[in-house]
């Protein structure tokens, strides 16, 4: 039912070849914020660990949403208030506890009952484990967890994508969240991977949105396409996900571009230009003002998507219309 279409992959790699980052994309506050390394470790694990179904999260204070919101918080805890975020105090903590914390600090006036945060005890469940599991088996230490895997993602036991393993929030078995973990501590410095190869991507359900309007994988089932359409619930997505992965290696190879580069194109495409209600090929206009695809990417103008002559969606409203698929998870 589920296909990748390798010419369609091919032709989007072609484009991907000519892009180029923008200076400032290296130089955002998310990687350049100054603080010690341990916290900025913590910063990007804690998170990460929590970086799920975030589509309403938002502050309407800041204007930001979902990972912007998350990491900004993050950070201005790591600033103002670091013995928040040590395993110690967070270990230490009940469920329904760090829950109402949680929903306080994402509010824009302290009152956890106008939080945007969804999932808070899930959320604090997956914290209260990290921050036990740092404990006792690592030191209290993220950097020490890092030191474990001796810049190796795989490497038997000692890989850094096993260690997370051992981390409820990082079980996915596509590593979704720790590719995004390797992402933030590789881009930041923090961490310096061994063996590239292995570097798995980032399967965001932005991502799988942008690859099934392009055409990169096909849905040779019509019931399925209604419901994706539709936004309707499925019970599982684990095949879109690994088609996902395919189409990242295939463009890779194509383009010349890293994983961890692809991962920033499309992720921030989706983001903006390519939305569940608003694209820029119909709209003439980002969904999201100012557009993180173009404010990473160095484009000559934004007018038009520089993917719109390659990709299926921009001329067809069948494959427009698609949008990822619904699942209950929090792999994402």
């Amino acid at each position: 039912m589920i296909e990748v279409n390798r010419r369609k992959c091919e032709d989007i790699g072609n484009i991907v070849k000519n892009l180029r980052f923008r200076l400032s994309f290296f130089k955002r506050e998310l990687l350049t914020f100054d603080i010690e390394k341990e916290l900025k470790a913590m910063v990007y694990f804690y998170a990460t660990a929590i970086c799920h179904q975030t589509r309403e999260l938002q502050s309407k204070n800041k204007k930001l949403v979902g990972w912007d919101y998350l990491t900004s918080v993050f950070i201005d805890l790591a600033k103002t208030n670091p013995d928040f975020l040590r395993p110690e105090n967070l270990g230490s903590m009940n469920e329904i506890e760090l829950s109402i914390k949680l929903k306080t600090i994402f509010s824009d006036d302290n009152n956890p009952e106008h939080t945007t945060l969804s999932r808070s005890e899930e959320r604090a469940r997956f914290l209260i484990n990290c921050a036990n599991v740092l404990r006792k088996k690592f030191n209290s230490s993220v950097l020490k967890l890092l030191e474990k895997s001796d810049g190796y993602l795989i490497n038997g036991n000692t890989g850094l994508y096993h260690i997370l393993e051992e981390f409820e929030a990082y079980t996915d078995p596509l590593k979704k969240k720790s590719g995004v973990l390797v992402h933030f501590l590789v881009s930041s410095g923090l961490l310096e991977i061994k063996d590239t190869q292995n570097i798995l991507p980032i399967v965001d359900y932005h991502v799988q949105r942008v690859f099934l309007r392009m055409g990169c994988i096909e849905v040779d089932d019509n019931k399925l396409r209604e419901k994706l359409k539709g936004f309707e619930k499925i019970e599982s997505d684990e095949d879109f996900r690994t088609a996902v992965q395919e189409v990242f290696r295939i463009i890779s190879r194509i383009s010349g571009k890293s994983i961890l580069e692809l991962d920033d194109i499309f992720w921030s495409l989706g983001r903006s230009c390519c939305q569940a209600k608003t694209t820029l090929c119909r709209d003439k206009v980002c969904g999201r003002i100012p557009c993180t695809f173009n404010d990473f990417m160095n484009l000559p103008n934004h007018s038009n998507c520089i993917f719109e002559k390659n990709c299926k969606g921009s001329a067809d409203s069948e494959y427009r219309e698609l949008l990822e698929p619904n699942v209950d998870t929090h792999y994402y």
